[in-house]
């Protein structure tokens, strides 16, 4: 017999990461940071961790920025002492999704994050020697990705049968008019010119509508759910 499922225990991490890359490493299309090249830096990211409950996935709490927390380059040692910290991070949510044993794993959610930020963070992990390449397997298959980017797609109208994953910005557009990322190749320049607060503050934005993102998914489709059961009881 299943046990049921306690959502005070589960764990929902959102984050997102900023990357820099030299000039003579970058693409004119496609991701151009890669962890191995020996001159690029990863330079941190936010995250808030959260529980499975309405209360908390709720981007009209005033506390929801507070919570949110960010872990740096410019205010670590060094790049390992920085992957170090997500490393725990991701460690630490993984153990207590265990520890209560209810055959669930931490939801790891952002935009865009199965194609950049999962794989990047596995192969910092293994570069740094946090994890061996057996490990790393099993530390990866203990997490379960939402990537709104792959979600959205449900949300738009596609005439081909071609589904793709959305951007950012379309996401964006698409919910709230009033917001657009610049591209995240913007953090180069504002590595160079040292201005870390635009960097922190971008980034930490972008955690907080990830989380807006997440919410309205759901709200939309719990309203279809209503529709579709409104539908049944007409028939």
């Amino acid at each position: 017999m299943q046990t049921r499922l306690d959502v005070t225990q589960t764990r929902i991490i959102f984050f997102d990461l900023e990357f820099y890359v030299p000039e003579k490493n970058r693409k004119e299309q496609g991701f151009s940071y890669n962890p191995w090249h020996k001159d690029s830096i990863f330079l941190g990211g936010s995250y808030v961790i959260s529980l499975g409950t309405r209360d908390q996935i709720n981007p009209l709490d005033d506390e929801l920025r507070k919570r949110i927390k960010s872990h740096w380059i410019w205010d670590s040692k060094n790049e390992k002492d920085l992957v170090s910290k997500f490393y725990k991070l991701f460690s630490s949510q993984i153990n207590s999704c265990l520890e209560f044993n209810q055959g669930i794993s931490p939801l790891v959610c952002g935009i865009g994050i199965q194609g950049s930020d999962i794989p990047v963070l596995l192969a910092l992990f293994r570069k740094y020697d946090y994890l061996s390449d057996q490990d790393a397997f099993v530390f990866e298959n203990y997490l379960r990705i939402l990537d709104l980017s792959v979600l959205g797609i449900s949300f738009f109208s596609n005439k081909t049968y071609f589904m793709y994953p959305k951007k950012k910005n379309e996401l964006l557009n698409k919910f709230f008019k009033d917001q657009v990322f610049e591209s995240g190749t913007s953090v180069w320049g504002s590595f160079e010119q040292k201005n870390y607060y635009e960097i922190s503050q971008r980034n930490l934005n972008e955690v907080f509508y990830t989380v807006r993102l997440y919410y309205e998914f759901k709200r939309k489709i719990m309203k279809l759910r209503e529709i579709e059961e409104q539908y049944k009881k007409a028939e």
